[in-house]
């Protein structure tokens, strides 16, 4: 489990902000899937925890975020993210049921994409490759996580061929994004061992998806969701520093 309580630091430069932004997206997906693992049944405590801690993170940030706002348009996106998260944490903070699930994941996606567009006019404010780099990596994190939740709504039985394709983009984009990352030329032989340790964790969890087909296996890639993310949050940090 991440310890998301650590996470959250005080945004002091444009690579804080891009970071902290755009680990906002990836908490839309997170809570997604901690709401949807709850109701799965097994590790019911451990995901409620996750969860109330993802809601708890996203709140301070999104004040953080407001605070630090350098432009109108920054100010803009923010106010829209502000608008979609009451509906979101009104469903979450009620006790989890299937039935939710999908009204849920629909407000999520509207959160995600206004999250989206505060990173983007923070890379706009801040126009540079190491920004740039920030945006993309950190937008791993929100991969990994979507990934995640969309198997947990197949785990539940939702099987709409919207969420097969979103699926399929998803890990598509991944990988895209692991093969530019890979090539920044401004990796150092830590970030580069880094992203070699990412590209095996996301192998086997492909392999994983892959392997379902018999027996769903929810904790195992809620499992190796969450080392994915650990790993890309570790080095959007490293790549924030290189923005300061």
């Amino acid at each position: 489990m991440l310890p998301l309580d650590t996470l959250q630091a005080k945004i002091n430069s444009a690579g804080d902000a891009i970071n902290q932004a755009g680990r906002q997206r990836m908490l839309t997906q997170r809570i997604v899937k901690a709401y949807a693992l709850t109701i799965l049944g097994d590790n019911k405590d451990q995901h409620q925890k996750e969860l109330q801690s993802a809601i708890k993170l996203f709140e301070s940030q999104l004040a953080d975020l407001q605070e630090f706002a350098p432009t109108d348009d920054v100010k803009r996106s923010i106010a829209k993210v502000q608008k979609f998260w009451p509906e979101m944490k009104a469903i979450v903070t009620a006790p989890p049921t299937r039935s939710k699930v999908e009204e849920l994941r629909s407000v999520a996606e509207d959160t995600l994409s206004a999250s989206h567009d505060v990173v983007l006019a923070l890379e706009d404010t801040y126009n540079s490759s190491a920004a740039q780099i920030v945006n993309l990596s950190g937008r791993q994190r929100m991969l990994s996580q979507r990934m995640a939740n969309l198997y947990m709504l197949k785990a539940l039985g939702f099987e709409k061929s919207r969420y097969k394709s979103d699926m399929r983009q998803a890990m598509s984009e991944f990988n895209g994004a692991l093969k530019e990352l890979r090539q920044f030329e401004r990796n150092t032989p830590e970030i580069r061992k880094s992203l070699m340790q990412v590209y095996t964790q996301f192998e086997v969890f492909k392999q994983s998806i892959k392997a379902d087909n018999k027996e769903l296996i929810p904790n195992l890639i809620a499992t190796a969701s969450s080392e994915i993310l650990v790993k890309m949050n570790e080095l959007t940090g490293i790549y924030a520093d290189m923005a300061h």
